[in-house]
């Protein structure tokens, strides 16, 4: 293996990726404070609400600076609506490290397909195809971009979570016939 590949994956994949679970983690601490109904429907309201804002936000020039930022928190509402579904599921002492590494590899996801899609063939992705395929005005289009990124990394991270739950459901069947 090259040692450019190693740099790329190491600083332009896992670092960000890395910074995205520490990111979701402060989320999540945040919103497992609130009562359970509004701990559960908050990623999904926060997600689509700036999903929604941050197009109109760009037009701002003292908020373009963090536009990236505000495009993340929408990866990290789509990451946490699946996790805070299920975490009552899990076990208590590993929430942390279940959502941390969940967020590391749904962000690693997302940003190869991104790097793949953009340098691997000419072809245009299914979700650029499809957009580009409705008749959306020019601020519909990062709309429905950025709720399309929401949906992804919600899909994404629930079939980790979904997998990690399988798990966790198999150690305590075994765990409820060997006791």
């Amino acid at each position: 293996m090259s040692s450019s590949v190693i740099v790329f994956a190491l600083l332009v994949v896992l670092l960000p990726a890395v910074f995205a679970g520490l990111l979701s983690l402060g989320f999540y601490y945040i919103l497992a404070k609130a009562q359970p109904a509004i701990s559960k429907l908050a990623p999904i309201v926060i997600g689509l609400l700036l999903a929604v804002l941050v197009p109109f936000l760009s037009f701002v020039p003292p908020i373009r600076p963090i536009l990236p930022v505000l495009n993340l928190v929408v990866l990290q509402m789509g990451i946490l609506t699946p996790f805070m579904l299920i975490r009552n599921h899990l076990p208590d002492r590993h929430h942390s490290t279940i959502l941390f590494s969940g967020s590391v590899v749904t962000v690693a996801v997302l940003l190869i397909y991104g790097f793949a899609m953009a340098f691997g063939s000419e072809a245009p992705s299914p979700v650029s195809q499809f957009l580009m395929s409705l008749p959306l005005s020019e601020i519909g289009l990062p709309i429905m971009s950025l709720v399309m990124a929401y949906l992804a990394a919600a899909l994404i991270s629930a079939v980790i979570f979904g997998a990690v739950l399988a798990v966790v459901a198999a150690f305590r069947r075994r765990k409820v016939r060997s006791g």
